[in-house]
């Protein structure tokens, strides 16, 4: 069976306090060079062609 792009959903999965890293702030919702650290991981599937993100 082969599987392409436009028939692979990704269900991104944010959950946690993110406390091993402190500050108070879950680690998905940090900022990494300006963005966010799930919009970065949203954006690679993207990138690759996946364009259904839950």
């Amino acid at each position: 069976m082969t599987h392409t792009a436009a028939s692979t959903a990704v269900i991104l999965v944010a959950a946690g306090r993110g406390s091993r890293m402190g500050g108070g702030l879950p680690k998905q919702w940090r900022t990494l060079a300006g963005r966010p650290v799930l919009d970065w991981t949203a954006q690679a599937f993207r990138d690759a062609g996946l364009t259904r993100l839950v």
